[in-house]
């Protein structure tokens, strides 16, 4: 099934990474600990702004190290909050109208984002997306330890990420469009021989073996069964190309379960 892949921040909703990150940040459990990430955040929102002009994948990376030591508890329930009061105030009107026309035209839909998945799943559900593709923290214990986990949706390895999800979904299309391919070729090239040799199948058996002990009765007994063998010959052209081409797919289905175990 095609796929129609959404890039979330500022196509469907205005918002970006920082706003739901400021949320959580200004709803900590006291206000004490509100008070301390937000001037960690200040104190490293320079080099943010810097990374954000640099490399996006370093800008997510120091965002993300913010939630460093919250409860995965507390980033479920606040997630909720930041869906209903940040990110879905945020939507732009047309934007549920232009996800509904790609999932009436049986497309898949994927988001893709930067933000956290336990964020953008709510969004996901919102706009009945299919599927999602956004950064996951690494979480010790229960606890958030402020890093991403690989890979980062970021820059150019966002792209890298989309092609990669397409790319399953697109094979069994393109395998199937070179066996129809094949068998096609086969059929066309197959059955013009067979009714040739069919319809002159005396003559050619007279012309070959019909000499010495080899009667005419001999000749048309051969040429017969050579008739019958003709018939045989389209479907083992069609066969030949069929289980060569599945043959080629659990060997390359094989090597990418290799290459995932390996990686």
């Amino acid at each position: 099934m095609a796929g129609a892949y959404f890039d979330v921040d500022g196509t469907l909703v205005s918002t970006n990474l920082i706003q739901p990150t400021l949320f959580y940040l200004v709803n900590q459990a006291t206000p004490v600990q509100t008070l301390q990430r937000l001037g960690r955040a200040l104190v490293g929102a320079p080099r943010m702004a810097v990374a954000e002009l640099v490399d996006r994948r370093t800008f997510n990376e120091l965002l993300y190290s913010s939630y460093a030591g919250m409860s995965e508890d507390r980033l479920m329930m606040l997630a909720d909050e930041v869906f209903d009061r940040v990110i879905r105030p945020a939507v732009y009107p047309s934007a549920r109208d232009l996800v509904r026309r790609s999932l009436d035209a049986g497309h898949d839909v994927i988001f893709v984002s930067g933000t956290l998945d336990f964020i953008l799943q709510r969004v996901a559900d919102y706009f009945e997306a299919t599927e999602y593709i956004a950064n996951r923290l690494e979480l010790k214990k229960g606890t958030a330890t402020g890093k991403l986990l690989k890979p980062v949706v970021a820059g150019p390895e966002k792209a890298r990420l989309i092609r990669a999800h397409a790319e399953p979904a697109r094979a069994p299309e393109a395998w199937n469009e070179i066996l129809t391919r094949g068998v096609r070729a086969s059929f066309f090239l197959t059955l013009p021989l067979a009714l040739w040799f069919w319809f002159n199948a005396a003559a050619v058996t007279r012309l070959l073996l019909e000499r010495g002990a080899f009667s005419t009765r001999d000749a048309q007994t051969t040429a017969a069964l050579a008739q019958l063998l003709m018939l045989a010959v389209v479907p083992a052209g069609i066969l030949l190309v069929l289980t060569r081409g599945l043959h080629a797919r659990q060997q390359q289905g094989d090597e990418d379960a290799n290459n995932g175990n390996h990686n």
